[in-house]
């Protein structure tokens, strides 16, 4: 278990980490997210003891590690650009640490062996990185973390350096072997499909805090703040004010005239309050029913198609709107069509401003 109480880092008058805390279960997966300069590597590397905190606490299965040297925390950790040797073999760079703790040859040959086994790299033991790969040097740069048996994998940006295609293999890859080794795990990473992808929970981070921790679903579904609605997707996000508190929904006029009703959840909802909803592409329906809680005319301004799903771009009453739905051969509406869009109350996330859930 990893635990994160209090921890601060500044770069002379910036404050990269404010008073981040965070708990991280054994063998879980946790997912760092944020845009560039949130302070998500800054943080990972100040767990690992490359920086050092200005104040706050961390703890590795209950033993505090700040104050120890990297080498010293029993944490590996993989770089963005995989920080091989060119001049050793795979086999080397792998077993690079275990000879820096002075292990027996014979169990250094074995326990490379093994984790070359995992990666499935055995047959290129003996080729020297610039002769691999992007994909084969991120599995020897995996593999040499791993072989040190740490109780901690920090990953800071592993994949950024691939094309789409490997990097979606990779991700399987890391997933599959993090879940066989049962290894606690943080990523930092800025791209919300591979968070997503292999994560157990998130952190979404914003100017050098945590602004909402979660599984992915919690994230996605349950966005806290309108910088998290954003960062995970919600291309419609609107403001607005209350109009009226039901007991199990809310209504919101948008200000650019728009009325949405939203589940009401367990949230300080005040008339005349100001407020913000999304409305997700992927759950605004075309015909929705006259029956809907939340039904739109609407003008299609675009139609892009992306092969199984097909992204409109709708104007309603000077609101720009985007829905998304699945293309298995459909007529679809043209630019310039009539087109009526909506959506249950339940699909819609409303919070007052800069509200969090109880």
């Amino acid at each position: 278990m990893l635990q994160i109480e209090g921890v601060t880092k500044r770069f002379g008058s910036v404050v990269a980490v404010a008073d981040v805390s965070a708990t991280i279960e054994k063998g879980e997966f946790f997912a760092l997210l944020g845009p560039s300069g949130c302070g998500k590597t800054t943080l990972l590397r100040t767990i690992a003891g490359i920086y050092r905190a200005e104040g706050g606490t961390i703890a590795l299965d209950g033993q505090a590690i700040g104050e120890r040297p990297i080498s010293a925390r029993d944490i590996a950790l993989v770089f963005q650009n995989y920080a091989l040797f060119p001049h050793l073999s795979v086999f080397e760079n792998v077993a690079f640490g275990l000879r820096m703790r002075r292990l027996p040859r014979r169990e250094i040959a074995t326990r490379v062996e093994e984790v070359l086994d995992l990666v499935r790299l055995r047959d290129l033991a003996r080729r020297r990185p610039g002769e691999l790969s992007g994909g084969q040097q991120q599995r020897v740069a995996l593999a040499r973390a791993i072989v040190v048996r740490p109780r901690l994998l920090l990953l800071d940006e592993p994949l950024s350096n691939l094309d789409a295609k490997l990097r979606d293999e990779m991700r399987d890859e890391i997933r599959a072997l993090q879940r066989r080794l049962a290894l606690t795990t943080v990523l930092v990473t800025h791209d919300l499909r591979e968070a997503f992808a292999v994560s157990d929970r998130v952190g979404v981070m914003r100017d050098g805090r945590l602004e909402q921790v979660g599984t992915p679903w919690e994230v996605y579904d349950a966005p806290q703040s309108r910088f998290v609605a954003a960062f995970v997707g919600h291309a419609n996000i609107l403001s607005g004010a209350v109009t009226a508190v039901g007991d199990g929904a809310v209504t919101i006029r948008t200000d650019a005239g728009l009325t949405l009703v939203a589940v009401r959840g367990g949230l300080d909802w005040r008339p005349g309050a100001r407020a913000w909803a999304t409305l997700r592409p992927e759950r605004l329906r075309l015909d929705p029913g006259a029956d809907a809680a939340n039904r739109f005319e609407t003008t299609v301004a675009d139609v892009t198609y992306l092969g199984n799903a097909v992204t409109l771009r709708l104007e309603a009453g000077g609101t720009t709107l985007r829905a998304q739905t699945t293309y298995v051969g459909q007529a679809l509406p043209a630019a310039g069509a009539r087109v009526a869009v909506g959506c249950g109350s339940g699909d819609l996330v409303a919070r007052p401003d800069e509200a969090r859930a109880d």
